[in-house]
C-alpha cells in the first residue's frame, strides 16, 4: 500500500533508497490532500451556485443534491487521507529523531514533514542548495542507520 510505512521484518535492511521512498509518502499523502481540497472547493462553489438557484426558483433540484453529495464525498476522502498523513508522519517523525546530527535532523523534517522545497530548506537554514543536497544524502545514509539499529524503538514510539 502506497500509503502505509511498511512494516519491518528482522531480515531487511534499510538503505538509504528506501527511507527516501518511505519519508516521501507524507509528502505524496500531503500533494493529494491539497489537490482533494482544490476539488472540494469547486463542489462547494456548486453547491452554493445550486442553492442560489433554489432561493430564486423555489424548486429544488437534482444538481443541488448531487453537488452536496459530492462536496461531502471530497470531505471524507480527505478526512481518510489525512489520517493516514497522521500515521505517515508519526512514523517518518520517530524515524528523523533517531538521527543525531541536527542539521540533518532539520533538513529532513523541513523538507518531507513541512514540505517545503528544497529551495525552501536552503533559505531557512541559510546554506546553498548545493550543500542542503549533500547533507539530504548523508542524513538519508544516517537515517538508514538509525532504522538498522533502532526499528523496534521507532515502532514503538509511533504504536502510542
Amino acid at each position: 500500500d502506497l500509503h502505509s510505512f511498511p512494516t519491518r521484518r528482522s531480515s531487511d535492511l534499510s538503505l538509504p533508497k528506501d527511507i527516501k521512498q518511505m519519508l516521501r509518502q507524507g509528502r505524496k499523502l500531503d500533494s493529494r490532500i491539497k489537490m482533494l481540497e482544490e476539488s472540494r472547493e469547486r463542489a462547494f462553489a456548486k453547491v452554493t451556485s445550486a442553492t442560489q438557484q433554489l432561493s430564486e426558483t423555489g424548486v429544488h433540484s437534482d444538481t443541488q443534491t448531487d453537488a452536496m453529495s459530492e462536496y461531502v464525498a471530497y470531505s471524507e476522502e480527505i478526512l481518510t487521507e489525512i489520517t493516514k498523513l497522521e500515521r505517515v508522519q508519526k512514523r517518518a517523525l520517530a524515524l528523523i529523531s533517531q538521527v543525531e546530527q541536527s542539521d540533518l535532523q532539520s533538513v529532513l523534517h523541513l523538507y518531507y514533514l513541512d514540505c517545503m522545497t528544497w529551495e525552501e530548506v536552503a533559505v531557512r537554514l541559510n546554506y546553498s542548495w548545493r550543500w542542503v543536497m549533500e547533507l539530504h544524502g548523508r542524513a538519508l545514509i544516517e537515517a538508514a542507520k538509525a532504522a538498522n539499529k533502532n526499528w523496534k524503538l521507532i515502532e514503538e514510539m509511533t504504536e502510542k
